[in-house]
């Protein structure tokens, strides 16, 4: 199953971004995942996306990763935290009941 998490954070001052990035890059992150941080060019805006790929969802739709980071985060700005599932699939193991497009077809 594939899902993403995405941490996004609000912050006043540009400093606060600086250490937000430091801080990501020093997260030891599991082999089933791999984490990205982007920072929007013209704000205090960084948001970090972790894409996961295992057997099932975490409970709650958060991993513990993302939740520790989002708490330590929340020092630097607001914090917003989500959970995004594949679109071939639901949180529940069900097969959606729409049309899902797939890779390299129209």
């Amino acid at each position: 199953m594939e899902w993403l998490e995405i941490i996004s954070v609000e912050s006043a001052r540009s400093k606060d971004v600086r250490k937000i990035i430091e801080l990501c890059n020093e997260v030891k992150v599991p082999p089933s995942a791999e984490l990205t941080v982007c920072r929007m060019s013209s704000s205090n805006e960084v948001r970090v996306h972790i894409q996961w790929i295992s057997k099932s969802f975490p409970e709650g739709g958060r991993s513990k990763l993302g939740r520790e980071l989002s708490r330590t985060l929340s020092d630097y700005g607001l914090v917003s935290h989500t959970f995004w599932v594949a679109g071939n699939q639901s949180s529940s193991g069900e097969q959606p009941d729409y049309p899902v497009p797939q890779k390299g077809k129209p």
